[in-house]
């Protein structure tokens, strides 16, 4: 990632204070995959692949594991570090496998790049106790993306051929493809705050918002079967998910320096980034060139429609009142609660009662002491089932399952501008549940992560 930018304001004095601020940024970020992984099979001093290979030596030994709340169990679990160290301590006992290893060179590489190119101006406007905010930005962005083209030769090769002959069919089975593709957007924005009292403070405004496609997504991999007359693609054409945002707030000081608000905020969506599938027309602007005419296309698209309404309150106090040898502690809390609905226009699909990535309800409470350089945060949250991943087919949509986790995190500030710190995440060593169905419980995938601890010395220079 790289970029600079330039701004400049300009402060107008008369009879109602002005000011004005505009600027120019430019931004561009790529990656670049290069995956490099060798497959290879144990096959012990005979060099064979046999019933009579050794492979419980592999085998993690007194390891039970019960998923999912103990739908599933887990007997045996591979020992991945004596695993390891077998293939590079002793290489002669393993057999690498030349065609898979070729393959994943080519299907796990890709690049992908954006440039982007934003200006902007705004104003500052104070009128007694009215403050107004307008302003307008504009991004030009540059979108280029490089993936594999496999197109199996038929038939096959039988798994006897020698392997230098089905390295070979593979490199003829895969080639590169790039893709290119811009995009401009506008964002006007116009932001109110009204001090209505000397402990009350009103805001309301409206802003524009994008969510950008990943760069998994814009690298154009595709997969062409012509027996099943299928083609896979991702979309380098992909455009941002836009938002219109509309919030209002109320905001109420008191003592002893303590802080509680109310906030209303209703979103208005549209381009989402979904997976759709589509027969291919004839033509040259079907993408492929008019090839693959009467193939079922599977890739991502945007399209459709939603809105997302929800309430947030947030309460945040020094304790102060607490007795001398408690001073330093301060108090937390924050809760959201969302309702959304949409249609994605895919399949003749009709208005849903949930949109992806909105969680309908999540709260957090926190404790935080500061003291003789001390920062201490311990913070507790949930996060409700939400969708993850939408699909017309409800029985076939993901979720999230419901999480509650807690953190701790410590710093000690040793100097001005050096502190140490210490930062324990994932404290109740919560899974992530991830469920296939809508009102229904599939097992998809669990996700272990684990208690993570990290420290070390931070510093401004």
């Amino acid at each position: 990632v790289w970029g600079g930018e330039l701004n400049v304001t300009k402060t107008i004095s008369n009879a109602v204070p002005f000011s004005l601020k505009a600027g120019g940024r430019y931004r561009a970020q790529k990656t670049d995959v290069d995956f490099n992984r060798t497959t290879s099979t144990y096959v012990g001093p005979d060099g064979i692949i046999s019933a009579d290979d050794n492979l419980n030596q592999f085998k993690r030994q007194g390891y039970v594991h019960h998923g999912f709340d103990g739908r599933y169990t887990i007997a045996e679990w591979p020992d991945v570090r004596r695993a390891y160290s077998s293939f590079l301590g002793s290489r002669n006992l393993w057999l690498d496998d030349l065609v898979a290893t070729t393959r994943d060179g080519f299907t796990s590489d890709g690049r992908a790049r954006e440039d982007i190119y934003a200006a902007y101006v705004m104003g500052t406007l104070d009128a007694g106790k009215l403050r107004i905010l307008p302003g307008l930005r504009m991004e030009r962005t540059d979108v280029a993306g490089t993936g594999f083209v496999n197109r199996p030769i038929l038939p096959a090769l039988p798994g006897s051929t020698p392997e230098a002959q089905r390295v070979a069919r593979l490199l003829a089975e895969y080639s590169r493809v790039a893709r290119t593709s811009s995009y401009t957007e506008y964002f006007p924005g116009l932001h109110f705050r009204y001090a209505a009292h000397r402990n009350l403070l009103l805001r309301a405004s409206y802003t524009t918002s994008m969510s950008r496609p990943s760069f998994g997504d814009l690298m154009p991999d595709t997969t062409i079967n012509d027996p099943n007359l299928t083609v896979s693609q991702n979309n380098t054409g992909l455009k941002p998910q836009r938002a219109d945002n509309y919030d209002v707030s109320v905001e109420f000081y008191f003592e002893p320096a303590g802080l509680i608000s109310l906030g209303a905020f209703q979103k208005n969506l549209r381009n989402f980034i979904f997976a759709d599938t589509r027969v291919l027309t004839g033509g040259t602007d079907n993408g492929f060139n008019g090839s693959y005419a009467g193939y079922l296309l599977s890739t991502k698209k945007n399209g459709g429609t939603g809105q997302a309404q929800g309430l947030e309150f947030s309460y945040n106090q020094q304790l102060t009142f607490l007795p001398a040898a408690l001073r330093g502690f301060s108090a937390y809390a924050t809760y959201t609660i969302i309702r959304s609905e949409g249609n994605y226009n895919s399949g003749g699909a009709t208005t849903d009662d949930q949109l992806a990535q909105f969680v309908p309800t999540a709260w957090n409470v926190g404790l935080t002491w500061q003291a003789h350089g001390f920062t201490v945060r311990a913070q507790y949250n949930y996060n409700d089932r939400f969708l993850n991943s939408y699909n017309a087919n409800p029985a076939a949509r993901i979720y999230d399952d419901d999480r509650k986790d807690g953190s701790l995190n410590v710093r000690y500030q040793f100097r001005k501008q050096a502190a140490l710190f210490c930062d324990w995440t994932n404290a109740l060593d919560q899974t992530v549940v991830r469920v296939q169905g809508k009102d229904r419980y599939r097992p998809q995938k669990i996700r272990y992560n684990g208690m993570r601890f990290n420290f070390g010395v931070s510093g401004n220079f």
